[in-house]
Formats: structure tokens, sequence, C-alpha cells
């Protein structure tokens, strides 16, 4: 009995679909590094969110992991509308990046405060107060 083999899965799809979605990656590539790195804040900042309510004694409950993915997602978008307006609207005045690194910059601040927050509730110390102190101190350098 003779066997076939098909070629691949994607043989299967058609060539105009493979082309719209190899562009739509090669369009959000640039992007990929970035959203990789707030979605590392938004999984710490959900751990410490966790470990904050273990000490408090607050009952788990899935609304608020419903809550993360959502906060992620509107963060992705808020990005992403970054990014088209610099690639559509801002390119020539402005330089290609610049409302998405603003964005991306101001979404990262967030996150840290909150992750900030949430380590001093574990911790029973405010480290944001003894960084502001520290940085706040006259320091003569000779």
């Amino acid at each position: 009995m003779k066997t076939t083999m098909s070629l691949t899965p994607l043989s299967k799809v058609p060539d105009l679909v493979l082309f719209f979605l190899v562009t739509i990656f090669n369009f959000i590539s640039p992007m990929l590094v970035s959203f990789g790195f707030l979605m590392v804040l938004v999984v710490v900042d959900f751990i410490s969110r966790l470990m904050l309510n273990n000490r408090k004694s607050v009952p788990f409950s899935w609304s608020k992991v419903f809550l993360s993915v959502r906060k992620a997602f509107a963060y992705l978008m808020l990005c992403l509308s970054g990014f088209l307006m610099d690639s559509w609207f801002f390119k020539q005045m402005l330089g290609a990046p610049f409302m998405f690194n603003t964005f991306m910059c101001i979404v990262a601040l967030v996150e840290f405060k909150s992750i900030v927050a949430n380590t001093s509730g574990i911790l029973g110390i405010d480290i944001w107060e003894k960084v502001v102190k520290a940085f706040g101190k006259k320091v003569d350098i000779e």
C-alpha cells in the first residue's frame, strides 16, 4: 500500500492569507521586544499583587486575573496606537518612535510604581519613600 505525504499544513492555506499574516508580523516586529518587556512588568505586578493579597488574607478570585489580562491588553492597544501614530502621522515631524516610546515609558513607570507599592505592602516598609529620601540627600563629591 502506497502512502502519500502532504507537504505541510500550510500548503492548504491560501497564499493571500499567508501574505497578510507575514505583513502584519513584519509591521509589528519592531515592537515585540518592548511588548515582551511590558508583559514581564505586568506579570511581576500580578505576582506581587497576589503575594500582597496573600499577606492580607484576601481570598483569590479569578476576576483579578481577568483584570490583569484586560490591563495588559489595554496597555498593548495604547502602545500599538502610539506606533501607528508614529508610522503614519509623526514620521516626518518628530521621528519614527516618538509616540510609541512616550507611551511605553508612561506605562512602564505606572507598572513600576505599582510593583514598588505592592512590594512595600509585602515587606511592611515604604520603599518609595526611602528611594526618594536617598536621592534627595545632598552628597559632596570630592
